[in-house]
């Protein structure tokens, strides 16, 4: 159903749910990776939080501390659109993505690790403009 994804560079969570689908960008994959090596339990709790967004929804993330709506951002489209872009927090792991097709897929653009609670802007607007580039491109 969703090669378009596949060709895109993305893999789909394998816990994927009946309320949405999760996808993640080959760079949050690289970057899940990487901190896998150094801290495998928040790797593994950030896995737990996305798995509850599959099966329950927004609903499901009941934590505010592990999963929240950081802004609503411009995409850059010329209709003036926004997208909302989310943190998956676990301790100082980060995943950041939105909802594209309503709310059936959450796509998983970038991942960093935070020292401090304050969301590095600019890479808050890739990630809407990211979002807005592959919002109804099925």
């Amino acid at each position: 159903m969703s090669t378009w994804l596949e060709d895109q560079g993305f893999q789909k969570l394998e816990a994927s749910g009946t309320m949405c689908e999760v996808w993640f960008s080959s760079a949050s994959v690289e970057f899940l990776v990487l901190e896998s090596r150094n801290d495998r339990p928040k790797v593994k709790q950030l896995n737990r939080i996305l798995g509850r967004l599959c099966d329950y929804g927004l609903q499901g993330v009941t934590s505010n501390e592990q999963f929240r709506q950081e802004c609503s951002l411009p995409t850059g489209k010329k209709d003036g659109s926004k997208k909302k872009v989310y943190a998956v927090k676990a301790h100082q792991l980060r995943l950041y993505g939105g909802f594209i097709c309503g709310n059936k897929m959450f796509l998983v653009i970038e991942g960093a690790r935070k020292k401090r609670d304050q969301a590095d802007q600019e890479q808050l607007k890739r990630i809407a403009q990211a979002l807005g580039s592959y919002d109804g491109e099925r």
